[in-house]
């Protein structure tokens, strides 16, 4: 509930559009970076789905999230900013989750 008051403290809804969308791309650069990650890290771990056009096509899908990510901080580079801090304030509130739920 108090995440939800405070996206709804944020201002228009271009604003929160704006951020869900920075996010997003953050959350899809990851993924596809930890593709290549963990398949450089733990090459013999089972593998329940194939990637497609691996290495290429994830590659090409990573940059583009970077380049996207980079065109978003250019245009509005206050909306990115505040995306960060949301990130960067979620992640206490998850280690504290984290702790509570192995308890």
């Amino acid at each position: 509930v108090l995440v939800a008051i405070a996206l709804a403290a944020v201002g228009t809804f271009e604003k929160l559009f704006a951020l869900t969308a920075f996010l997003s791309v953050v959350i899809d650069a990851a993924a596809f970076a930890t593709l290549f990650i963990l398949r450089r890290t733990e090459p013999e771990l089972p593998r329940p789905f194939k990637a497609w056009g691996y290495p290429l096509l994830p590659f090409v899908v990573l940059t583009g999230a970077i380049l996207l990510l980079i065109a978003f901080v250019i245009s509005n580079t206050s909306n990115s900013i505040y995306a960060l801090t949301a990130m960067a304030l979620s992640y206490p509130v998850y280690l504290l989750a984290k702790t509570r739920v192995k308890k």
